[in-house]
């Protein structure tokens, strides 16, 4: 029961017609942070928002909050734990990620993937190559999202290979909980 992603947008302090990027962040991608700080800041705009969603595991709140700070990013918030991923996830119009099951679960939901393309690192997921998202690298995040916000047939062929590796990658038919009870029943 996702909440709607008005009520999401509201809690954060975003109106609810700007345009809104999730970036999941993860352990493997943490050198990247300058990188994509600086290409956020290469597309400024008062109506385009950027989450930065912490692992649970990353302890660098500080430092992606001084790099927003040093750049004068005033649209752009981190968050850990005070928001349900899921809620963000709803309440997002593009998601980025890196190597992350977070792809998956953006691309079932029909939300637009952007995925790091981090140097000297394979598609350690075999993501990219499934079609979960678009690879970018990290120092032109900021342009490509705002290519797919330019460009809405380039985001309707994004979202149509997603879809082909959402239906080939998962069974999504709302009864994932059931299946995982009757397992655990049987086993038990």
């Amino acid at each position: 029961q996702l909440p709607p992603r008005r009520v999401t947008r509201a809690l954060l302090g975003i109106p609810d017609e700007a345009q809104v990027v999730l970036y999941t962040s993860n352990d493997f991608a943490g050198g990247q942070r300058i990188e994509i700080l600086d290409s956020i800041q290469k597309v400024p705009s008062p109506d385009l928002h950027w989450l930065i969603k912490l692992h649970p595991r990353e302890k660098t709140r500080h430092l992606w909050t001084l790099g927003i700070q040093e750049r004068g990013l005033q649209t752009t918030q981190v968050l850990e734990g005070e928001f349900d991923f899921y809620a963000l996830l709803n309440a997002c119009d593009v998601h980025v990620s890196f190597a992350s099951t977070t792809l998956i679960e953006a691309a079932i939901l029909g939300k637009p993937n952007l995925g790091l393309d981090v140097p000297h690192v394979a598609d350690p997921g075999g993501y990219a190559k499934a079609g979960a998202f678009l690879p970018v690298p990290p120092s032109a995040l900021g342009p490509a999202v705002r290519d797919i916000f330019d460009h809405p047939e380039r985001r309707e062929r994004l979202l149509e290979g997603q879809k082909a590796f959402a239906e080939d990658w998962c069974l999504h038919d709302g009864r994932s909980v059931q299946r995982i009870v009757t397992i655990l029943e049987s086993v038990a």
